[in-house]
């Protein structure tokens, strides 16, 4: 939407988790600014309509292409009264979508937290569903899915955990649970809590907050379906 475009920071950060976790390495992003649907919260289908009416790139051989529409509107499955707020969900095997308002008001909270950690977070967190983690289409070859929370990793630390952690000094936390976009599609991420985050501890290298990274049980199993630490060379993205 017409100012809501993303950070180049967490874009950047985005493109080096793909490159980690992928054989891609030519990433390209092409931004396609729209008009508000003036709509003051989005229901799944309105945003697979919209999909449908703006959607320009599509995968084309080695050529995966991915659809990420990021919104001036939150999720009709907000719950303001209980403090639950949708991030972002993947809703199709290629498309996702970020709740860009719901996140700039959420990082508002903080005044450590950025627009661009919590963009990063959401969107390599979405990404990881995208890969079929955990237990979304990528085989577990390990038993790591939270018995409370499905589609999601019980490692403690892992960027897949159903509570993404955003621990901040001082800072109470908020639990990333599965929300309710689609009883037939792909799980959502909802944020519970009223103040800042925990996914993001304090880094040891100069950055205020660091977001955290797939773990190892994750990284097994998108390795045993075809991906590598290191990127190479292969195809695009």
């Amino acid at each position: 939407m017409s100012g809501f475009r993303p950070t180049a920071t967490a874009i950047s950060d985005f493109t080096d988790f793909l490159r980690l976790h992928t054989f891609k390495d030519d990433i390209e992003f092409i931004y396609k600014e729209l008009d508000s649907p003036d709509e003051e919260s989005l229901t799944l289908q309105e945003i697979a309509d919209l999909e449908t009416d703006n959607r320009i790139a599509y995968s084309n051989g080695s050529t995966l292409a991915v659809y990420i529409y990021f919104s001036d509107a939150p999720s009709e499955d907000d719950d303001t009264d209980e403090g639950l707020v949708t991030l972002g969900a993947v809703y199709r095997n290629t498309s996702m979508i970020i709740h860009e308002a719901t996140i700039r008001k959420l990082a508002s909270q903080s005044i450590a937290v950025s627009n661009a950690d919590v963009e990063a977070a959401t969107l390599n967190h979405e990404f990881g569903h995208l890969f079929g983690l955990v237990n979304l289409g990528t085989t577990a070859l390990t038993d790591h899915e939270d018995s409370a929370a499905e589609n999601h990793c019980n490692v403690e630390g892992c960027l897949m955990r159903a509570e993404l952690q955003f621990t901040l000094s001082g800072k109470s936390s908020l639990d990333l649970k599965k929300g309710a976009y689609a009883a037939n599609q792909s799980p959502a991420c909802v944020l519970t809590g009223a103040t800042v985050m925990s996914l993001l501890q304090p880094s040891k290298t100069g950055k205020a907050v660091e977001i955290p990274g797939l773990g190892t049980a994750c990284i097994e199993d998108i390795q045993g379906n075809g991906a590598e630490i290191a990127p190479k060379i292969l195809g695009n993205i």
